[in-house]
């Protein structure tokens, strides 16, 4: 997958454009939704799938990326923690 910065605000928002591979046209961001004494880290995924896509998302790409934004969500979590040390790092997916 190939993916441009669209917009971005720190501490508020990042959006990546789908570039690549051909068939996936959408976009990919994680937004911060301030709550007062608290936030939360939204995902959204908003793409329309042609041609081979169509086939390739289910059986290749969703299961790998849902696995790849559990982890990245997780290590947010993780890296919010009081005391947690910086730059925690984690197993990669699969190993």
């Amino acid at each position: 997958m190939r993916y441009r910065v669209e917009s971005y605000e720190p501490s508020q928002h990042v959006r990546f454009r789908l570039e690549r591979p051909r068939g996936f046209d959408g976009v990919h961001e994680f937004v911060v939704v301030d709550e007062g004494a608290s936030a939360q880290l939204v995902h959204v995924l908003a793409a329309r799938m042609s041609g081979g896509a169509r086939l390739t998302w289910p059986l290749v790409f969703r299961p790998l990326h849902d696995a790849l934004i559990e982890d990245a969500l997780a290590g947010a979590v993780v890296s919010l923690r009081e005391g947690a040390p910086a730059g925690v790092r984690r197993p990669a997916v699969g190993s």
